[in-house]
Protein backbone atom coordinates (compact mmCIF):
# COMPACT_ATOMS: atom_id res chain seq x y z
CA UNK A 1 0.00 0.00 0.00
CA UNK A 2 1.74 3.35 -1.13
CA UNK A 3 -1.42 5.60 -1.63
CA UNK A 4 -4.09 7.07 0.02
CA UNK A 5 -4.75 10.27 2.32
CA UNK A 6 -3.43 10.84 5.63
CA UNK A 7 -6.23 12.93 7.96
CA UNK A 8 -5.26 14.60 11.71
CA UNK A 9 -7.98 16.26 13.33
CA UNK A 10 -10.07 16.69 9.90
CA UNK A 11 -6.77 18.30 8.40
CA UNK A 12 -5.24 16.73 5.15
CA UNK A 13 -1.66 16.42 6.05
CA UNK A 14 -0.53 14.26 3.21
CA UNK A 15 1.97 16.82 1.60
CA UNK A 16 3.00 18.14 4.60
CA UNK A 17 6.82 17.96 4.72
CA UNK A 18 8.34 15.03 7.20
CA UNK A 19 10.27 17.90 8.88
CA UNK A 20 7.14 19.72 9.51
CA UNK A 21 4.70 17.29 10.84
CA UNK A 22 5.84 17.36 14.05
CA UNK A 23 4.12 20.65 14.54
CA UNK A 24 1.16 18.72 14.29
CA UNK A 25 2.19 16.68 17.41
CA UNK A 26 3.78 13.25 15.52
CA UNK A 27 7.03 11.92 16.41
CA UNK A 28 8.44 8.66 14.91
CA UNK A 29 11.19 6.10 15.68
CA UNK A 30 12.64 3.81 13.09
CA UNK A 31 13.33 0.44 11.85
CA UNK A 32 16.71 0.72 11.66
CA UNK A 33 18.59 2.87 14.50
CA UNK A 34 19.20 5.90 13.16
CA UNK A 35 20.94 7.45 16.56
CA UNK A 36 24.68 9.41 15.95
CA UNK A 37 26.50 6.19 17.27
CA UNK A 38 29.72 8.94 18.21
CA UNK A 39 27.56 10.60 20.51
CA UNK A 40 26.64 9.80 23.82
CA UNK A 41 23.21 8.98 25.02
CA UNK A 42 22.34 12.39 26.75
CA UNK A 43 23.79 13.86 23.58
CA UNK A 44 21.31 12.07 21.33
CA UNK A 45 18.08 12.89 22.81
CA UNK A 46 19.20 16.68 23.09
CA UNK A 47 19.34 16.81 19.09
CA UNK A 48 15.43 15.40 19.37
CA UNK A 49 15.15 18.81 21.02
CA UNK A 50 15.46 20.69 17.80
CA UNK A 51 11.31 20.38 16.98
CA UNK A 52 11.10 22.87 19.92
CA UNK A 53 13.89 25.65 18.48
CA UNK A 54 12.05 28.96 17.24
CA UNK A 55 15.40 30.14 16.29
CA UNK A 56 18.87 29.44 14.79
CA UNK A 57 20.64 30.25 17.85
CA UNK A 58 18.08 27.65 19.73
CA UNK A 59 18.40 25.38 17.02
CA UNK A 60 22.37 25.01 18.15
CA UNK A 61 21.93 25.82 21.90
CA UNK A 62 21.10 21.77 22.74
CA UNK A 63 24.88 21.03 21.79
CA UNK A 64 26.32 23.77 23.32
CA UNK A 65 28.92 23.14 26.03
CA UNK A 66 27.42 24.41 28.79
CA UNK A 67 27.65 21.47 31.48
CA UNK A 68 23.60 22.59 33.41
CA UNK A 69 21.66 23.99 30.39
CA UNK A 70 17.65 23.57 30.41
CA UNK A 71 18.21 21.37 27.07
CA UNK A 72 20.55 19.00 29.05
CA UNK A 73 18.77 19.02 32.28
CA UNK A 74 15.63 17.83 30.59
CA UNK A 75 16.96 15.01 28.34
CA UNK A 76 18.73 13.72 31.42
CA UNK A 77 14.97 13.60 33.10
CA UNK A 78 13.53 11.75 30.24
CA UNK A 79 16.30 9.05 30.65
CA UNK A 80 15.79 8.89 34.26
CA UNK A 81 12.05 8.82 33.48
CA UNK A 82 12.23 5.94 31.00
CA UNK A 83 14.68 4.04 32.92
CA UNK A 84 17.82 4.68 31.04
CA UNK A 85 19.41 7.05 33.44
CA UNK A 86 22.32 5.29 34.02
CA UNK A 87 23.93 5.36 30.84
CA UNK A 88 23.78 9.27 29.96
CA UNK A 89 27.30 9.46 28.96
CA UNK A 90 27.90 6.61 27.40
CA UNK A 91 29.08 6.41 23.76
CA UNK A 92 25.62 4.75 21.79
CA UNK A 93 27.52 2.34 19.97
CA UNK A 94 28.94 0.87 22.66
CA UNK A 95 25.23 -0.09 24.12
CA UNK A 96 23.43 -3.02 23.66
CA UNK A 97 20.74 -3.32 21.00
CA UNK A 98 17.89 -2.94 23.14
CA UNK A 99 18.73 0.19 24.82
CA UNK A 100 19.43 2.09 22.13
CA UNK A 101 15.87 1.22 20.65
CA UNK A 102 14.64 3.01 24.06
CA UNK A 103 16.93 5.67 23.78
CA UNK A 104 14.98 6.29 20.29
CA UNK A 105 11.87 6.39 21.77
CA UNK A 106 12.85 8.54 24.27
CA UNK A 107 14.19 10.78 21.67
CA UNK A 108 11.18 10.55 19.75
CA UNK A 109 9.40 11.95 22.70
CA UNK A 110 11.38 15.12 23.24
CA UNK A 111 9.19 16.94 21.42
CA UNK A 112 6.04 15.67 23.40
CA UNK A 113 4.37 14.35 20.58
CA UNK A 114 0.26 13.28 21.24
CA UNK A 115 1.35 10.75 18.44
CA UNK A 116 3.88 8.34 18.46
CA UNK A 117 4.67 6.29 14.96
CA UNK A 118 6.40 3.11 15.61
CA UNK A 119 8.12 1.07 12.70
CA UNK A 120 8.73 -2.32 13.69
CA UNK A 121 9.88 -1.52 17.23
CA UNK A 122 10.33 -5.54 18.67
CA UNK A 123 12.51 -6.47 15.69
CA UNK A 124 16.17 -7.67 16.27
CA UNK A 125 15.12 -7.62 20.40
CA UNK A 126 15.00 -10.39 22.73
CA UNK A 127 12.23 -11.31 25.20
CA UNK A 128 13.95 -9.46 28.24
CA UNK A 129 14.70 -6.53 25.66
CA UNK A 130 10.25 -6.94 24.19
CA UNK A 131 9.45 -6.44 27.70
CA UNK A 132 11.58 -3.81 28.64
CA UNK A 133 10.52 -1.90 25.57
CA UNK A 134 7.16 -2.63 26.46
CA UNK A 135 6.95 -1.49 29.94
CA UNK A 136 8.42 1.73 28.37
CA UNK A 137 5.82 2.48 25.67
CA UNK A 138 3.11 1.65 28.05
CA UNK A 139 4.38 4.27 30.25
CA UNK A 140 4.24 6.68 27.45
CA UNK A 141 0.68 5.51 26.52
CA UNK A 142 -0.78 6.18 29.92
CA UNK A 143 0.75 9.82 29.93
CA UNK A 144 -2.40 10.47 27.09
CA UNK A 145 0.47 9.94 23.88
CA UNK A 146 -1.55 7.33 20.70
CA UNK A 147 0.71 4.92 19.96
CA UNK A 148 0.67 3.19 16.15
CA UNK A 149 2.33 0.47 15.77
CA UNK A 150 3.94 -1.23 12.54
CA UNK A 151 5.01 -4.85 13.59
CA UNK A 152 5.50 -8.61 13.00
CA UNK A 153 5.98 -9.85 16.84
CA UNK A 154 2.25 -10.96 17.45
CA UNK A 155 3.68 -11.78 21.28
CA UNK A 156 4.12 -8.35 21.17
CA UNK A 157 0.88 -6.63 19.37
CA UNK A 158 -1.11 -8.84 22.03
CA UNK A 159 0.50 -7.81 24.91
CA UNK A 160 0.51 -4.37 24.04
CA UNK A 161 -1.85 -3.24 21.55
CA UNK A 162 -5.61 -2.28 22.09
CA UNK A 163 -6.35 -2.74 18.05
CA UNK A 164 -5.32 -4.34 15.71
CA UNK A 165 -4.84 -3.81 11.08
CA UNK A 166 -3.75 -6.69 9.27
CA UNK A 167 -2.32 -5.98 5.95
CA UNK A 168 -1.69 -8.80 3.35
CA UNK A 169 -0.01 -7.34 0.23
CA UNK A 170 -1.35 -4.01 0.92
CA UNK A 171 -4.72 -5.16 1.09
CA UNK A 172 -6.63 -5.04 4.65
CA UNK A 173 -7.82 -8.69 5.51
CA UNK A 174 -8.49 -7.95 9.57
CA UNK A 175 -9.67 -4.52 11.79
CA UNK A 176 -10.39 -5.77 15.41
CA UNK A 177 -9.04 -6.90 18.44
CA UNK A 178 -6.15 -8.52 19.25
CA UNK A 179 -7.87 -11.72 20.79
CA UNK A 180 -9.92 -11.65 17.96
CA UNK A 181 -7.28 -11.73 15.06
CA UNK A 182 -6.17 -15.20 16.57
CA UNK A 183 -9.17 -16.55 15.16
CA UNK A 184 -9.49 -15.12 11.93
CA UNK A 185 -9.64 -17.36 9.08
CA UNK A 186 -8.60 -14.84 6.42
CA UNK A 187 -5.74 -14.08 9.19
CA UNK A 188 -4.46 -17.50 9.47
CA UNK A 189 -4.80 -18.29 6.10
CA UNK A 190 -2.27 -15.49 4.98
CA UNK A 191 0.14 -15.69 7.56
CA UNK A 192 0.50 -19.49 8.28
CA UNK A 193 -0.85 -20.40 4.99
CA UNK A 194 -4.17 -22.76 6.60
CA UNK A 195 -7.42 -21.85 7.95
CA UNK A 196 -7.31 -25.23 10.04
CA UNK A 197 -5.10 -24.15 13.39
CA UNK A 198 -6.86 -22.51 16.20
CA UNK A 199 -6.22 -19.33 17.47
CA UNK A 200 -4.17 -21.09 20.34
CA UNK A 201 -1.85 -22.74 17.79
CA UNK A 202 -1.29 -19.44 16.35
CA UNK A 203 -0.67 -17.43 19.23
CA UNK A 204 2.08 -20.43 20.08
CA UNK A 205 3.86 -19.10 17.13
CA UNK A 206 3.25 -15.63 17.40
Amino acid sequence: MDTGIINLDKKNITDTPAQNRVKFGISRSFQNIRLMPHLSTVENIMLGQHARASSLSQLLFPIGMLSENRWKIAAMRALENAGIGTYPGKVVANLPYGVQKRIEVVRAMIPEPRILLLDEPAAGLNETETEELQKLLQRVSENGVTILVVEHDMHFVRNFCDYVIVLNFGRKIFEGTPKQVNSNPDVLEAYLGTNNKTGEEYASQG
